[in-house]
């Protein structure tokens, strides 16, 4: 009997990997074509030398600033998770972006780990506290400097 129940929650698990690859694939196809969209919807509105009325902009604008920030926060949110599994030892970069997408985090692009770091870098919650490309949680390396505060120090003094 235990042999069958953990044979359906394999297949189970497999089949919802699929699902939810199918779905982030869709999810990036669908954010590209918006984007060809919007791109060209500003192009022939300045073709026609017509002015967007500003309750169309302001709303399209608001929407990316709003799929933005919860895409960013749910990535931070799913490597959070993961580095406060691993009870304070640090993660490689890589290999952090392989299992958020895993769990069904939104890194696309050719180079997903550079989107994750560069969403990190921002986030406080995170520090590089041994060599370059770990990355850990800050409650576990209160002492370690965040890698984005250290350029934003650097651009304060130029």
């Amino acid at each position: 009997m235990e042999g069958n129940l953990n044979d359906l929650l394999t297949a189970e698990c497999q089949h919802l990997e699929a699902e939810a690859t199918e779905l982030q694939v869709r999810v990036r196809e669908g954010q590209e074509r918006l984007s060809t969209v919007q791109r060209r919807l500003e192009h022939v509105r300045a073709l026609l030398d017509e002015k967007a009325s500003p309750a169309t902009t302001d709303a399209m604008t608001q929407t990316q600033q709003d799929y933005s920030a919860s895409s960013r926060s749910n990535v931070c949110n799913i490597a959070e998770s993961i580095l406060g599994e691993r009870n304070g030892d640090p993660m490689y970069y890589k290999e952090l972006a392989q299992e958020v997408i895993r769990r069904g985090g939104d890194l696309y692009g050719a180079t997903p780990w550079a989107n994750l770091t560069a969403r990190m870098v921002q986030d406080a919650r995170f520090v590089r506290p041994t060599a370059k490309g770990f990355y850990a949680l800050r409650r576990d390396y209160p002492n370690a400097r965040n890698v984005g505060a250290r350029r934003q120090r650097r651009r304060r003094t130029s």
